[in-house]
């Protein structure tokens, strides 16, 4: 299952989900000037009205995230928010407005870093690549928060960590993506190899194919484009996308909501400690079942999977007592059931881009808008509650909770829409050594789909006729793919290609 997920991207966003982590869930490492101000709430305000726009204006966004100096711009705004906060403490002057803008450059951060990382996952096709990275977040968020409870490092040190993370998660997406098929201005694929010395009018020919490559590629980038709005969707699809954002702001508010009531806002102990060492393994158990269940295309174990997580959600809500008064289950308990259900609806999401063929800069968008409006809700129902602490209160909120989450999971967004979602997904072809070596391979020097399709097929001892004519395009088109992937490759012959495949 793991064979297609690249190494770096992986790496990168769980860097990406690190650092975000720190900024929203542990901000108490970085020491900002007394008194502390808690601007979550500005950060995560900036990121709902940029995903707004990137909702509205999802091409231009789309086009706009998959240039690399509007990555390297990101990650280097995201850095210097971070560092900001704790720089602030030499100038106590100007402390005030250094701390508000580095809410804001982190709310740029938490916006548009995750909507270029979702827009790379989903045109790379790469669910299991994904959830992974989420698997492998945990990981480091386990280790980095030992680390900061402990005095091996200071307050320097832990800043310079949080500051360095958007910018290595930014490289190595550019690392990682650096031999993919760019978005072609007009919503087609563009297959044209910019390598320097191209002849300019070989890529013109490569261009003029582009319409027709498209319609013979279900699950290339260009399919991903046609219905880039909510009006574009049918009734049905469009039904089932609000209704899985309202189950999201309903489950994602009460786990907030939970959390900081539980932990006054933020405490590196809710990812530290040995007890947490047993959540982080049930973590990794779950990613693997859910994967392998979702890739499966197995219905019934989907359906499972999400009234797993409804109950789970449920128990959260149903463990309030327990969890404010320090129970160690509870609170694993808490941490396993949100990232659960973190995993299971980012798998979700990730499908209903592919399966409604929808542009994934608008879903991710409407996606991580509402996490961090739920966030927010979050954040300012668990002061107003705990500036009530009462029990008649504890007792009215896990009430009301607990009506709400079942209304998420059992009329908003059911296990049925779980499995319509699933349905909608393109099947794969049955697997073969042969085509499993050819993507090894395409992935290895970095070939793009249509490279793919057309290196497989001079494999099979096509000729450049029948190949233009199976793809509908021009032979010129053919050769000129052709000849990119030898010089790709560093191979000259079809015979020396067979024999890359085979060395794999």
């Amino acid at each position: 299952m793991l064979r297609g997920c690249s190494a770096p991207l992986v790496l990168g966003f769980a860097l990406c989900q690190t650092w975000n982590i720190l900024c929203i869930a542990l901000p108490d490492p970085i020491t900002y000037a007394e008194p502390f101000h808690d601007l979550r709430w500005v950060s995560l305000t900036v990121c709902v009205g940029l995903l707004a726009l990137s909702a509205i204006w999802s091409r231009k966004a789309q086009a706009l995230l998959q240039r690399k100096r509007a990555l390297v711009a990101l990650g280097a705004l995201a850095s210097l928010g971070s560092f900001l906060g704790p720089a602030s403490a030499l100038q106590p002057d100007l402390a005030f407005p250094l701390i508000y803008i580095a809410a804001v450059a982190v709310g740029v951060g938490f916006a548009w870093l995750f909507l270029a990382w979702y827009n790379v996952f989903c045109l790379r096709h790469d669910l299991m690549g994904l959830a992974l990275s989420v698997a492998v977040t945990a990981v480091l968020a386990y280790g980095l928060a030992n680390v900061l409870t402990t005095d091996l490092v200071n307050t320097w040190v832990s800043a310079a960590i949080g500051s360095a993370l958007p910018l290595a998660s930014m490289g190595l997406l550019i690392a990682g993506t650096a031999g993919l098929a760019q978005l072609h201005p007009h919503g087609g694929t563009d297959d044209r190899n910019r390598a320097g010395g191209a002849d300019a009018e070989e890529k013109s020919r490569v261009a003029s194919d582009g319409q027709q490559d498209v319609k013979r590629q279900p699950l290339s980038l260009g399919a991903l484009l046609p219905s880039t709005t909510l009006q574009r969707l049918s009734q049905r699809n469009r039904s089932i996308l609000l209704r899985f954002c309202l189950c999201l702001l309903i489950a994602i508010t009460a786990v907030e909501a939970v959390r900081n009531l539980l932990l006054s806002g933020t405490a590196l102990t809710f990812y530290a400690g040995a007890a947490n060492l047993l959540g982080l393994g049930l973590k990794l158990a779950s990613t693997a079942w859910l994967l392998y269940l979702f890739e499966t295309y197995d219905v019934r174990g989907v359906s499972a999977v999400y009234r797993v997580a409804f109950l789970m959600m449920l128990g959260v809500v149903l463990c309030i007592p327990s969890l404010l008064a320090g129970n160690w289950l509870a609170h694993t308990l808490l941490d396993l059931a949100s990232y659960f259900f973190q995993v299971t609806m980012l798998v979700v999401a990730y499908q209903i881009c592919v399966g409604f063929r929808v542009n994934p800069v608008m879903v991710f968008s409407l996606f991580r808008a509402v996490w961090a409006l739920a966030a927010l809700a979050g954040i300012g129902l668990g002061h107003a509650i705990a500036s009530a602490h009462t029990p008649l209160g504890i007792q009215a909120l896990t009430v009301g909770m607990g009506l709400a989450v079942a209304f998420a999971f059992t009329f908003a967004f059911t296990d049925r829409d779980c499995v319509k979602v699933l349905a909608a997904m393109p099947k794969r072809p049955a697997a073969s050594p042969f085509r499993d070596k050819m993507r090894q391979v395409a992935s290895r020097f970095a070939l793009s789909e249509r490279e793919l399709e057309v290196m497989t097929l001079v494999a099979k001892g096509r000729s450049a006729a029948r190949i233009a004519d199976d793809l509908s395009v021009s032979p010129a088109t053919v050769n000129s793919h052709v000849s990119h992937i030898y010089r790709k490759l560093g191979v000259h012959s079809r015979q020396q290609l067979l024999d890359l495949v085979e060395r794999g």
